[in-house]
């Protein structure tokens, strides 16, 4: 069996009846004790039990690849609600709350592919047009 492939559970039924127990490790199912390979990951996992210093860097890995995965879900959360509000205020034609979202640097641009508005240029067209 593939070492990637869970084995199933007939045959985990089989090893707890013909060892009277269960195993240890999945590695105990996949490979018989006589194998070379079994006894290179016995030995393997038997060094690894004797350094727990190894448990706590794995821990510490995944507890910072989990919060970094974490971060930046809420980094696109919070650009998606930012986005959400910035059209609901176009709809309902907030232009103070619509050009709050906007940075003071910002560049609206328009259906044209020359047409560049600076924010205050284009604060003063909108007000302009909604009046």
């Amino acid at each position: 069996m593939p070492p990637w492939q869970f084995p199933p559970c007939s045959q985990l039924l089989c090893w707890r009846l013909k060892h009277g127990r269960w195993p240890r490790t999945i590695f105990d199912v996949w490979m018989p004790a006589s194998s070379n390979m079994s006894c290179k990951f016995q030995a393997l996992l038997a060094r690894r039990m004797r350094r727990p210093d190894m448990n706590r860097i794995e821990l510490f890995t995944a507890a910072l690849l989990f919060i970094t995965h974490l971060a930046a879900q809420l980094g696109e959360a919070a650009d998606a609600d930012v986005l959400d509000r910035y059209h609901r205020a176009a709809a309902t034609a907030d232009w103070d709350f619509y050009f709050d979202l906007l940075s003071e640097d910002a560049v609206f641009l328009g259906t044209d592919v020359s047409e560049r508005w600076p924010k205050a240029v284009f604060r003063e067209y909108a007000d302009g047009r909604s009046s």
